[in-house]
């Protein structure tokens, strides 16, 4: 058994939110403020905690409770505010349904999930008190100050944040299936018995200050969570003995000058002993140290990094929580119980090496664990680390989309085809391709908030370099927002952009397509240059996909409208530049910086046939036969910091995309 979907409405970010996961593994990532927190958070104060406060609810939430306080509402005109946390579980026959037999409400043997539903809500009663309440408060405030100040105070709000909590009620339910109307009402053992719900939080107090011991005091509590080292514990705890018996002695001798003259003060005569009693957990969390090698030395454990503490920090956690859930199922005898174990932001403070690491194993120590006697563990991680994503089977992940008043997961295997199924062949096949692509390069496209597809190594090594002079030309600009400023990501693909077409979609960002018009003669298939009369078709497939024709006029005629797909999407390539029609990245920035190449050409260790260069330049011949290596002329454009202008078009795109 497992929780298959979790249902959230009005908390937070999370307004009306839906999220599938699956049976063992899931890995939730998303941009910042997309309700990561909030998802382990609301769990955590259903299952665990139940603290509420007004922050809480949803913006919308917010208002609408505001407005109707001030209005007069009948009994059946009323609808119940309600913060709501809904979990699907999903069973089979061969789970243990001892715990659930109380909360199964359907007994249709096609059915084979329960739903439970955890409500904050105000009752129609506690909407008229708390009416009658704020009312009796403004009264208040206008006997004391003849009208209410305008200070935040006095206000709705300040007022519903102090007393929120007289007013709203918990409630815990079982619900049918396919009758949301038919609940149960069940309590908090109830969900105990089948929920064991266990979080590593992002906010781990490590420290290399010195004298903090974070790791000794992690080390001490493993040592209280263990249940399978009472035979060290009893050994240790004899040692204890014989080493408080040796300190009495010791602490006789010490003492006991004190204790006579204890007695020639009074005539109370207590005969004082001082004892020693030394307890296991105590000792190890003052007086022990976790050490390392370092070399031919030794070194105290904040000698370590932050990344470094912050892994064995989750280490140590882990194997505590995996402990206590292993208690909770032998205690349980077996009995069907969900553990959600939840890990949140792994990354912290780590080297992307060991980013790596982690997630490459924590399947395999998880399993491990199993293997020992766990049942139902379903493990969730929490992530912003693109090294992390990479090395995560793709069909794990769960995207947190922020779509302004609410946030949408998506689950990213529904790019292999409808419902996430293989029956669509090119989906699949793009799904493959881009899972190759982003594991061995970057899934840094997952954490961005517009992506830069480009084609090669010139334009990579370019690229910051353009974008810092389209920001500087527009300093004075307040409307202007600063590419270098925004979180852009720059995805080297060749040609094949159109294959990441989906993936845009569905991560809902914004792209930018830098590629060649790459001109051909159609019958020979003969690269020549743009100008050349024979010159009629492009090779290039993401123009042809996007675009929807293969001929080089249409091409050149579109407008920069038509090059841009629903505001989203926006395809640039060379075209007409003062009469010349460029092929490619080279000799259209020759063309325009013609005069900057003239001059530098003997500095320029990626020219050759410099002869070529003279005052009726062939731009394409110079590009092609001159130009002895791509890369090494970038470093060179770069190298030489005397003024030269972004080629038009590649300018024209980055300005849409700063926008």
């Amino acid at each position: 058994m497992y929780i298959s979907n979790i249902k959230i409405h009005n908390y937070r970010l999370l307004k009306n939110f839906s999220l599938d996961l699956n049976k063992s593994f899931s890995l939730i990532l998303g941009k910042n403020n997309t309700g990561k927190t909030s998802l382990i958070s609301l769990l955590d104060k259903f299952i665990n905690k139940e603290t509420f406060v007004f922050n809480d609810f949803s913006l919308t939430f917010q208002e609408t409770l505001k407005n109707e306080i001030s209005q007069t509402i009948a009994p059946e005109d009323y609808t119940e505010h309600s913060l709501s946390l809904e979990l699907t579980i999903k069973y089979n026959g061969n789970d243990n349904l001892a715990n659930f037999a109380n909360l199964i409400l359907d007994l249709d043997p096609e059915i084979n999930c329960v739903h439970i539903l955890f409500k904050y809500y105000l009752s129609y009663d506690g909407f008229l008190q708390l009416k009658t309440d704020y009312e009796t408060f403004k009264k208040e405030v206008k006997n004391k100050f003849k009208k209410i100040p305008d200070n935040e105070r006095f206000s709705l709000t300040n007022f519903l944040k102090k007393n929120i909590k007289k007013y709203f009620n918990i409630q815990s339910y079982s619900v049918e299936h396919n009758n949301p109307e038919n609940m149960k009402e069940i309590n908090k053992e109830d969900i105990r018995k089948i929920i064991n719900l266990k979080i590593i939080k992002a906010t781990r107090e490590v420290s290399n200050d010195s004298g903090t011991q974070t790791l000794s005091r992690l080390s001490c509590n493993y040592f209280n969570s263990s249940e399978e080292i009472d035979e060290a514990r009893r050994s240790l705890q004899i040692q204890l003995m014989d080493t408080d018996k040796y300190l009495d002695e010791i602490y006789e001798k010490i003492f006991n000058s004190i204790k006579e003259n204890f007695n020639k003060f009074t005539n109370y005569k207590p005969n004082l002993s001082i004892k020693s009693f030394l307890k296991e957990d105590s000792l190890l969390e003052n007086n022990t140290q976790i050490l390392y090698n370092q070399g031919t030395g030794i070194l105290p454990e904040e000698f370590n990094g932050l990344g470094y503490m912050n892994f064995f920090a989750i280490l140590f956690e882990l194997h505590i929580q995996l402990r206590d859930i292993r208690k909770s199922c032998i205690e349980n005898d077996g009995k069907g119980i969900i553990n959600l174990l939840f890990i949140e932001e792994p990354e912290v403070h780590t080297h992307p090496h060991m980013q790596y690491i982690f997630i490459k194993n924590i399947e395999s120590l998880i399993k491990n664990e199993i293997s020992k006697g766990i049942t139902n563990i379903q493990t969730i991680v929490t992530t912003h680390s693109a090294h992390i994503v990479s090395l995560c089977d793709f069909n794990y992940i769960k995207y947190f989309l922020n779509m302004g008043d609410n946030i949408k997961a998506k689950n990213l295997n529904l790019l292999k085809g409808k419902n996430g199924t293989s029956n669509d062949k090119e989906a699949l096949s793009r799904f493959k391709f881009f899972k190759r692509y982003l594991t061995v390069n970057t899934a840094e496209i997952f954490f961005a908030d517009k992506v830069i597809f480009i084609e090669g190594t010139t334009e990579r090594i370019l690229l910051p370099q353009f974008i810092r002079k389209i920001d500087a030309a527009n300093i004075e600009n307040p409307n202007y927002h600063p590419l270098a400023s925004q979180h852009i990501s720059i995805i080297e693909v060749g040609t094949y952009s159109y294959l990441f077409e989906e993936l845009i979609k569905f991560l809902d960002v914004k792209a930018l397509i830098i590629t060649d018009i790459d001109a051909i003669n159609s019958e020979t298939k003969e690269k020549i240059s743009l100008d050349n009369p024979n010159a009629n078709v492009t090779s290039n497939p993401t123009l042809k996909h996007f675009l929807k024709t293969d001929k080089l006029q249409e091409l050149l005629n579109k407008s920069f409208s038509e090059k841009t797909i629903n505001d989203k999407i926006h395809i640039t390539y060379q075209t007409e530049v003062e009469g010349y029609k460029p092929r490619s990245f080279e000799d259209a920035f020759i063309k325009q910086n013609y005069s900057f190449i003239k001059n530098n050409k003997e500095n320029f260790d990626s020219i050759v046939n410099k002869k070529k260069i003279n005052d009726t330049p062939d731009f394409y011949e110079i590009a092609n036969k001159c130009i002895d290596n791509k890369a090494s002329f970038a470093c060179d454009i770069l190298y030489h910091k005397q003024d030269w202008e972004i080629p038009t078009y590649i300018k024209e795109g980055l300005e849409w995309l700063a926008q």
